[in-house]
């Protein structure tokens, strides 16, 4: 059924715990600047990758960001035990490749326990060697970063998971794509079509302080081709793949009150040392740091850095901090 993870999903809000997520979720959406309990669980429990892709939007933490090491089991308890994710019902893991810590399993497991969905974003080139290792009945989420030049490797791991009749896995493609790689949209379509994934996000590259965006330019920069190219493509998604559900890049907005970031509001992403990022591409050391969570600080609501940061969306775009301004989570308002 082309929504059945999402019923599953909404089971996850059932008692014990229930309803104070829905009012947590409620508050969310209402975009709340003082709320102190996160909706999400940003967890870097490792920066490590097994390969070193130029395009990653995370490539800046592989090889230029402090080095941290991997979380341990006492510092993931420590953490999903703060008091900012007592009402959280998602955890993603990042910023590195999450099949390479030893512990992601257990972590999984943990988190059902509580009712939590895990998403592990993944190059899946290790789901081969792993994919037995997802035999959970809660419903967890693997979203494979789809690159061309390994689609084979892919292909093989996401087949054995997806095979697998002992997990409630949901997987998921995420495509990042830009003027020179647009093309591949429907090349996208067809790969996911044919291992029978049903969701796709389109996302453009986000401009970190590390990287290449000469290299790999953002679609939308008052460039009307490119529009006119992703109007297509959803045309064509409708046609050919009407079981398909695509989440596609919208124009970066100009307005004031368009301005508005999601990932920020709904809650941090955590180190192994307890720093905080507001988000998978603000590094922990930018604008002064935005709090730890291991000194008796609740970051959504404690810190400076991180309120000033929320408090500088909903004004003009040009006062929003640089990795902002062309950030494609802007276009989900």
């Amino acid at each position: 059924m082309r929504y059945s993870f999402y019923l599953e999903i909404l089971k996850s809000f059932l008692p014990p715990g229930g309803l104070p997520k829905v009012a947590n979720a409620i508050l969310h959406r209402l975009k709340w600047p003082e709320h102190r309990y996160s909706l999400i669980c940003g967890l870097n429990i490792i920066h490590r990758c097994n390969l070193s892709c130029s395009f990653c939007a995370y490539g800046g933490f592989h090889k230029q960001s402090p080095s941290y090491p991997d979380i341990d089991l006492d510092t993931f308890t420590t953490i999903i035990n703060h008091e900012i994710f007592k009402y959280s019902f998602y955890a993603t893991f990042g910023l590195g490749e999450p099949l390479l810590h030893d512990n992601l399993f257990q972590y999984i497991a943990m988190l059902n326990k509580r009712k939590i969905i895990s998403c592990t974003s993944t190059n899946a080139t290790l789901l081969e060697d792993r994919h037995k290792e997802f035999s959970f009945p809660f419903p967890n989420i693997v979203r494979v970063s789809y690159y061309k030049s390994i689609q084979d490797k892919q292909s093989n791991g996401i087949r054995l998971l997806m095979g697998s009749k002992t997990n409630a896995t949901f997987v998921a493609l995420t495509k990042l794509i830009s003027k020179d790689n647009i093309e591949e949209m429907a090349e996208t379509m067809l790969f996911s079509a044919s291992l029978g994934i049903k969701r796709i996000w389109f996302q453009q590259f986000i401009q970190t302080r590390n990287t290449k965006v000469n290299t790999y330019p953002l679609i939308y920069d008052n460039d009307t081709e490119a529009a006119r190219h992703i109007a297509d493509m959803k045309k064509y998604q409708k046609s050919k793949y009407p079981d398909l559900l695509c989440a596609y890049p919208h124009p970066i907005p100009t307005s004031p009150a368009k301005c508005f970031c999601n990932v920020l509001s709904r809650g941090p992403y955590i180190n192994s040392d307890g720093s905080v990022q507001p988000c998978c591409a603000i590094e922990a050391d930018v604008l002064g740091g935005f709090g730890n969570i291991f000194k008796n600080q609740n970051p959504l609501v404690d810190d400076d850095g991180y309120m000033r940061l929320k408090r500088s969306f909903g004004g003009s775009k040009e006062k929003l901090f640089t990795t902002c301004k062309d950030c494609f989570f802007l276009n989900y308002m």
